[in-house]
């Protein structure tokens, strides 16, 4: 029972946390085709899910309890595609596909850097987010933020590391 209610909780959260990420990329249209069988966009998706799935845990999920997490939260995000999702996710990952791999070293990156478990100090990905962050001035800080700097670079990471990626990748033209 304790690992279905960590399986449901962690799936709520991946649901939570990655939503936005997919609204990016369609901003007002369509995802672009090809998103859902994309190596990059779902080992990039994938990455983030298990690192959120993990931080609301407290580390309890992971094997099967967080693959079926994953599963219900790409079902969600997806309209249905879940099962399909996952299968293809797991294929990649036995194949040692380089985008897959890109992509969930990216979104561990991005997640990582955001929530403040690691820093990165050296990483290119990180000072070019560092240096667009800084650029966009304080027209955009929130005063009641903590810590605005690693937000706006968070922020400029994701975009960096995901939207751009996306777009580049499934661009149709």
């Amino acid at each position: 029972m304790f690992g279905g209610n960590n399986r449901r909780k962690a799936a709520a959260t991946i649901v939570e946390a990655v939503q936005p990420l997919i609204r990016s990329v369609a901003m007002f249209r369509d995802l672009p085709k090809g998103f859902w069988d994309d190596p990059y966009v779902l080992g990039y998706l994938n990455g983030c899910g298990s690192m959120f799935a993990k931080l609301c845990t407290g580390g309890k999920i992971n094997g099967m309890d967080l693959g079926l997490a994953l599963t219900d939260a790409m079902n969600t995000l997806s309209g249905g595609q879940g099962a399909a999702i996952s299968s293809r996710t797991l294929a990649l990952h036995k194949a040692n596909d380089p985008d897959m791999k890109l992509g969930l070293n990216n979104a561990v990156k991005c997640v990582s850097y955001s929530h403040g478990l690691s820093e990165f100090p050296d990483d290119p990905d990180i000072a070019a987010a560092k240096r667009i962050g800084a650029s966009m001035g304080d027209a955009l800080r929130d005063p009641s933020d903590p810590t605005p700097e690693r937000t706006q670079t968070s922020g400029a990471l994701s975009v960096l590391l995901f939207q751009q990626v996306v777009r580049k990748r499934l661009s149709e033209g």
